[in-house]
């Protein structure tokens, strides 16, 4: 138990909570099983009242989107209704096997994007689902329901999304800066990235040394005129 302990506090300090916003979970397979449905001594088990708990006290909202229309009934007899923002389900024999509808009420309810949240289920046709709203999707495996490790894979790809726009832009700046040495420094550069990299120069060198042709005819010119008329 110990070990279990030490490990949950190891997997917390690993995770972090500042960029997910709002995290959505399936019912059936993923928070409880299939057996409990109908068992009315089903209870959570300890990980996902302690993930549940954890996700509250980081000011992450919470959402369920289920296919079963006794989500509610369910979530109500584990005293966890409270935990959750947002409720969403249906019958899907009436309405559907599928969530984009649902995913799009929490949407619009929590006023949160869709690259800020988070989804958990055991089927992988609703993830993929999640996913086509570019919202970041877990699989969770029915057998074993929702565990601390798929929490850490789960915000882990919030990480991968910071470290791709901090490459996205190094390689921006390494590309104005390029157009930049590639120009002369007698120049004006106006370097605009707009996907891809347009450099627009305005020489001014040409018309200051055109200035300075000039002046330096006139000046002869004079001189000119001068030694004629001391002559």
């Amino acid at each position: 138990m110990n070990c279990i302990i030490i490990l949950i506090y190891i997997t917390l300090s690993m995770i972090d909570f500042k960029e997910c916003q709002l995290v959505i979970f399936d019912l059936d397979g993923t928070l409880h099983s299939f057996n409990d449905i109908d068992d009315n001594k089903a209870t959570l088990t300890t990980d996902v009242l302690d993930i549940l708990d954890t996700l509250k006290k980081n000011g992450i909202k919470i959402a369920l989107a289920s296919l079963n229309y006794n989500a509610k009934i369910h979530l109500e007899k584990y005293n966890i209704v409270d935990y959750f923002d947002y409720i969403e389900y249906k019958n899907w024999k009436l309405y559907g096997d599928f969530k984009t509808d649902l995913f799009k009420n929490i949407s619009e309810k929590s006023q949160i994007p869709f690259q800020k949240m988070l989804f958990f289920d055991d089927q992988l046709s609703h993830c993929k689902e999640a996913s086509f709203l570019k919202i970041k999707s877990i699989y969770v495996n029915q057998n074993t329901l929702l565990s601390w490790n798929d929490l850490y894979n789960g915000m882990s790809l919030f990480d991968k999304d910071k470290d791709k726009d901090k490459d996205e832009a190094k390689d921006k700046v390494d590309t104005a800066t390029q157009c930049t040495t590639q120009c002369t420094t007698q120049c004006t550069i106006q370097c605009t990235i707009q996907g891809t990299t347009q450099c627009t120069i305005q020489c001014t060198i040409q018309g200051t040394t055109q200035d300075t042709t000039q002046d330096t005819m006139r000046n002869k010119n004079k001189k000119r005129k001068l030694n004629t008329i001391i002559s």
